[in-house]
């Protein structure tokens, strides 16, 4: 209990620390903070694989701290905190998105027989309408943010990427959790904390 207690703590505090830390490197300008940002960042990415005693993990870590210093010698560190709020939602449109095409079982619907089991036509059809909808949100999430550093102050850029894009993120998975047990009430719908644990635990490359 204890292990899994700190295992949490730790990943709460590398989720908060890492925006915050990215917020005041580039507004602040300061490449000492760019340097630590990178670091959480690269921590973050491999928490799991350390967690778990992995040496990929360990030698991807190496391989971002000397990719760090590098950066932070040539005085790019601020550039490079532009690419993960670009990357990561265009990852996870490429997520979605790949789940629409023929043959495939959408995301979201995915999620839903893992839950339920079977699925009735019109709440497949619900589910696919909102793996579609996630996807536009994560392509527009990537567009802004890639346009951003070129149009506005590192301030609104800062503020959009590291704090209201998630808020978006989290308004809207709320939002269609509450939505989708009102739209379907007959169905029995999992508690809030068993469909996030089943949206964490799901293996997209598995889906077919």
């Amino acid at each position: 209990m204890l292990n899994v207690s700190l295992t949490t703590l730790l990943q709460a505090v590398l989720v908060i620390a890492y925006p915050v830390c990215c917020h005041f490197a580039v507004t602040l300008d300061q490449p000492k903070l760019q340097l630590l940002a990178i670091l959480l960042l690269g921590l973050g990415l491999t928490f799991r694989g350390l967690r778990a005693g992995s040496g990929a993990s360990w030698f991807a870590l190496g391989v971002i701290v000397l990719l760090a210093a590098l950066v932070s010698v040539f005085g790019v560190s601020r550039w490079v905190l532009y690419l993960p709020p670009v990357a990561l939602p265009l990852l996870l449109w490429s997520t979605f998105y790949r789940t629409l095409g023929s043959g495939q079982t959408p995301l979201v619907t995915a999620i839903a027989l893992a839950a339920h089991g079977e699925l009735s036509a019109e709440l497949r059809a619900y589910t696919r309408a909102s793996t579609a909808l996630w996807a536009v949100l994560f392509g527009g999430l990537a567009i802004t943010s890639a346009i951003l550093p070129f149009v506005a102050s590192e301030q609104t850029w800062s503020l959009f990427t590291n704090f209201l894009a998630w808020l978006i993120i989290g308004v809207l998975f709320l939002a269609e959790f509450i939505y989708r047990q009102w739209r379907f009430p007959s169905v029995e719908h999992v508690n809030f904390r068993e469909y996030l644990r089943l949206v964490i635990q799901a293996d997209v490359r598995n889906i077919r």
